[in-house]
């Protein structure tokens, strides 16, 4: 057996022709020539070499590609900081919308508030100061009135024992401050609202509205609402406090009592005689509806009972709708049992505030 190369001589000597590769893989079936191994181990690497060199040539391909999809150019972060400043403004035009609506809203409560009448302010500002202070008792009182301008003054008001209250109220715009003593620390809180959270809450309803129409029926005027509950405050006199009887006082007989300046005199006539009232131990007198002082006319020795009697005290058939005021010598409104004839006599001889 020859080799390739005696084989292509050999061949070609005959053939008068180079063996084609045909020949070649021919002759190596038919056993006439060896098979060149080294050659065909070059053919084998230089076969390695191509394909190592076209997966690399592959792998760079694949790395652009990759590059150019996933991590854009500078034209695209360009367009992408574009997009990011358009989102941005948007949202800068929204906040904006947003604090456009709220001071349109505002606006629009203040401008509902300012058409109110006073009235139906006070009773506003009263629901919404008894939800921040649950302890008051404004919304039970019979009337309430507001003390100076509804923009800085107070909203007073009696409690069922005759006790004034107040809360001071301060409007800035469309905020609300109210300060008030702690019932039951008796310190000084403040709490603070919204013009357009009282409305809201307190009249932008018809069952709202109606609740809040009927506690402004209630509002009445500040020397109004002193006059009415500060009639014969025995807690007061009893402590020698005489201004809630202040002024005059007549009988169905024409006789006249007088209390200024914390005094009390006695008109007759022409006469004017003040009377000095000496307080007597008050408690079992309170307790029994009533309170008595021990009164005497100024320079002489003799001296009479001068009771106090308020509203609501039932004797001898008198006025229990009004304050009154007894002056004896002999006996007070603790005597129930009267007859006809003193009755008429006491009903004569009782005093009444003259408006």
């Amino acid at each position: 057996m020859r080799d390739k190369k005696e084989w292509e001589q050999s061949s070609k000597d005959i053939n008068d022709r180079r063996p084609s590769e045909d020949d070649y893989q021919k002759a190596i079936s038919d056993g006439l020539v060896t098979e060149d191994i080294a050659e065909n181990k070059k053919s084998k690497k230089k076969t390695i070499i191509l394909g190592s060199i076209f997966s690399g040539l592959l792998l760079i391909v694949m790395a652009i590609l990759l590059i150019v999809f996933f991590y854009p150019k500078s034209k695209n972060d360009s367009s992408l900081a574009a997009s990011n400043h358009k989102i941005s403004e948007s949202s800068m035009i929204d906040s904006n919308s947003t604090q456009e609506g709220k001071s349109d809203h505002v606006s629009a409560a203040l401008t509902e508030w300012k058409a109110l009448a006073l009235n139906q302010q006070i009773a506003l500002l009263a629901q919404s100061y008894a939800k921040l202070n649950p302890q008051t008792t404004i919304l039970a009182a019979e009337y309430l009135a507001m003390a100076g301008n509804i923009s800085d003054g107070a909203i007073e008001w009696y409690d069922s024992n005759k006790i004034i209250h107040k809360v001071n109220v301060k409007i800035n715009q469309a905020t609300v401050k109210y300060d008030y003593i702690n019932a039951k620390s008796w310190e000084t809180e403040e709490q603070v609202t919204k013009i357009n959270t009282v409305l809201a809450d307190y009249f932008d309803t018809p069952s709202a509205k109606q609740v809040t129409e009927e506690i402004a029926s209630r509002v009445i005027d500040s020397a109004k609402l002193a006059s009415l509950n500060a009639e014969m405050n025995l807690e007061q006199i009893a402590q020698g406090d005489y201004s809630s009887v202040q002024g005059a006082w007549r009988t169905l007989e024409g006789r006249t009592l007088i209390f200024e300046n914390n005094q009390c005199y006695i008109v007759e006539g022409e006469q004017k005689t003040r009377l000095v009232l000496n307080i007597l131990s008050a408690d079992n007198q309170q307790e029994q509806g009533f309170l008595m002082v021990n009164s005497q006319p100024e320079g002489t020795p003799a001296g009479a009972g001068l009771s106090f009697i308020p509203k609501g005290y039932d004797w001898a058939d008198t006025d229990k709708a009004k304050p009154r005021i007894w002056l004896s010598n002999t006996f007070g409104p603790s005597a129930q049992s009267l007859p006809e004839r003193q009755k008429l006599a006491v009903q004569k001889a009782i005093f009444y505030k003259v408006n």
